[in-house]
């Protein structure tokens, strides 16, 4: 993992108060790693 990279993590446990609109879901080949840094997963 590259020195700049930092590793988040967010487990909501209840509903949001107010309303916050569409999110953007990127696809898990954008945003997962297979083996390796930059590696592409199998699908």
């Amino acid at each position: 993992m590259p020195d700049a990279a930092e590793l988040h993590c967010c487990i909501p446990m209840e509903y949001p108060r107010g309303r916050f609109g569409n999110t953007l879901r990127r696809s898990t080949s954008e945003t997962t790693y297979w083996n390796d840094w930059k590696s592409p997963p199998p699908w």
